[in-house]
């Protein structure tokens, strides 16, 4: 299933996420066009990001503070999202069981 192109996006992804992501941009531009994943846990064979990679590098965050990282790969970003994701639900299934 695709995403869909006309769902408004969440205000945490909205101008300023893409500003941010463009200033990123340019920076790895600037450094020669090669860069580090960012990301804490990289899933990909090399940390190795590039220009070329464009819309497969994403803008990866700590969660515990919320501060930008940098790029990584969008494999990367996403890994990361669903390891945080299955942590919630698991902590939220935990609380709910009835063991009486």
């Amino acid at each position: 299933m695709s995403w869909s192109t006309t769902r408004p996006r969440s205000e945490k992804y909205g101008r300023a996420h893409a500003q941010t992501r463009a200033q990123h941009m340019q920076a790895l531009r600037e450094a020669g066009g090669v860069g580090r994943c960012a990301e804490r846990i990289c899933r990909a064979s090399s940390r190795r990001i590039t220009v070329a990679m464009g819309s497969k590098l994403h803008l990866c965050h700590d969660r515990e503070t919320g501060q930008v990282l940098g790029l990584g790969h969008a494999a990367c970003n996403l890994s990361e999202a669903a390891r945080y994701a299955r942590a919630k639900q698991t902590e939220a299934e935990a609380t709910r069981l009835d063991w009486g």
